[in-house]
């Protein structure tokens, strides 16, 4: 009886490590997705950048979006603190510092073959509220 009642414990904790992996899997790969993108632009590592970029972006390029984020200057720093995602799609938000200027920046994300990717960059923006149920 004890026996069966600790290889249940151990059965139960081993689910609960497993569920946990997995929800910060889901949580936290939108953000290390953009986190990886804008450090290939940071870097000037335009190909890997591109690489990262969906397949339903407007740019076929990393660097002609890097154009448009570093209109005042080349990216410093950047810091991503929220996601928000429904399914395949969301948006990541945080800063940039872009040759000294300080920028709200909201990234559109997809998944695509299964991976993660940016989509869109925007700077200046809010980021944008969680839809609401009925």
């Amino acid at each position: 009886m004890v026996g069966g009642v600790v290889t249940f414990m151990l059965l139960v904790g081993i689910a609960i490590a497993i569920l946990v992996i997995f929800l910060v899997n889901v949580f936290s790969a939108p953000v290390d997705a953009s986190n990886d993108f804008l450090h290939h632009l940071r870097d000037r590592q335009y190909q890997d950048a591109t690489a990262q970029l969906c397949n339903a972006s407007p740019y076929k390029s990393a660097r002609t979006l890097a154009a448009k984020l570093e209109a005042d200057g080349p990216i410093k720093s950047y810091d991503l603190t929220q996601s928000s995602t429904t399914n395949d799609v969301g948006s990541v938000g945080g800063t940039i510092d872009t040759g000294g200027v300080h920028h709200e920046i909201v990234l559109a994300v997809a998944k695509d073959h299964g991976s993660w990717r940016v989509c869109d960059a925007t700077l200046d923006v809010a980021f944008p509220e969680p839809p609401t149920g009925p």
